[in-house]
């Protein structure tokens, strides 16, 4: 986050993004065996957008399941999360590469 700060990128366009990259690598790191198997991290930066690929070497997840949570319970919101920060989140190859993408708006 350094460099983009650094870039002049806005405070709240990069807590948006620590917050949900954060997510991601710990879903990676819990359900994809992140830390004993493979997990890559890709950050690509244009004048439109910030786009973050996380990718694990996990079974992947249902595609269903995501969907659902139930209020009274303490975990499961990551991808929620995500989703209200973030622009767009896709899910690749059966979910085991996170796409995030944060457009970059001009301030008024």
């Amino acid at each position: 986050m350094y460099h983009l700060r650094s870039a002049g990128f806005p405070d709240q366009l990069l807590e948006d993004l620590e917050c949900a990259v954060g997510e991601a690598l710990a879903n990676s790191v819990e359900h994809g065996g992140g830390f004993k198997g493979r997990l890559h991290v890709r950050c690509a930066v244009d004048d439109d957008a910030v786009v973050v690929e996380i990718e694990d070497g996990g079974s992947g997840f249902d595609d269903q399941r995501r969907h659902t949570v139930e209020s009274d319970e303490c975990r499961g919101r990551g991808i929620h999360i995500m989703k209200y920060l973030m622009d767009d989140v896709n899910y690749h190859n059966g979910g085991t590469l996170v796409r995030l993408v944060k457009k970059v708006r001009e301030e008024a």
